[in-house]
């Protein structure tokens, strides 16, 4: 899931008569790139609480943004179908004889989703710890216990995590170009649009 944000240069057309195309596109370029770090901030921060996972931990399977340039008007991130292990959850426990007892409290609605798995154990290799259930016998028998992914969290329509990036988003492109825009009929530059694409 990346955002993609296109800008229709038609609302532009009376400022064009007084400023070249290129200081109209460095501008929206300037609001463009602010008003998306800010809402993939503030996605990065809904999918954390909508899992239970740190924001950290969430972050990590977020790409870097992919800014904008006076020739590009679009920029891009992508929430990654990473696993997230059930532990990383706030409150999941796995204690022998009881096995898994985890929930996550959902933001979208809904109430919690509880997880109760009796027969599932700790599972200790190459480095790491993984909660795996055994069904059937044989070589594949054993299956990982994963929380939701951030991918899933961005492709829910009516999800907390979509619908904050789409109103930071839509709300912030529109403070930010008329600020941008402003500055460069006022005679100045835009302001840098320099921060952390991570």
């Amino acid at each position: 899931m990346g955002i993609t944000v296109k800008l229709d240069a038609v609302n532009f057309i009376k400022w064009a008569t007084e400023l070249s195309a290129y200081t109209v596109r460095l501008a929206a370029k300037s609001g463009l790139n602010k008003a998306s770090r800010a809402a993939r901030t503030a996605a990065i921060e809904m999918i954390s609480l909508d899992e239970g996972v740190s924001s950290a931990r969430a972050k990590r399977s977020i790409s870097a943004l992919s800014t904008a340039s006076p020739s590009r008007l679009v920029t891009t991130w992508t929430a990654a179908k990473a696993k997230v292990g059930i532990m990383n959850t706030s409150g999941a426990t796995v204690r022998k004889g009881v096995g898994l007892r985890a929930s996550t409290h959902r933001v979208t609605g809904g109430g919690s989703s509880h997880l109760n798995v009796e027969k599932a154990f700790l599972l200790r290799a190459n480095g790491g710890v993984v909660v795996v259930v055994r069904k059937g016998k044989g070589r594949n028998a054993l299956h990982g216990i994963y929380a939701e992914n951030p991918n899933t969290a961005m492709a829910q329509a009516g999800g907390a995590a979509r619908k904050v990036w789409e109103k930071v988003a839509s709300v912030r492109l529109q403070n930010e170009l008329t600020a941008s825009v402003q500055a460069v009929l006022s005679g100045g530059m835009p302001s840098s649009d320099s921060g952390s694409n991570n």
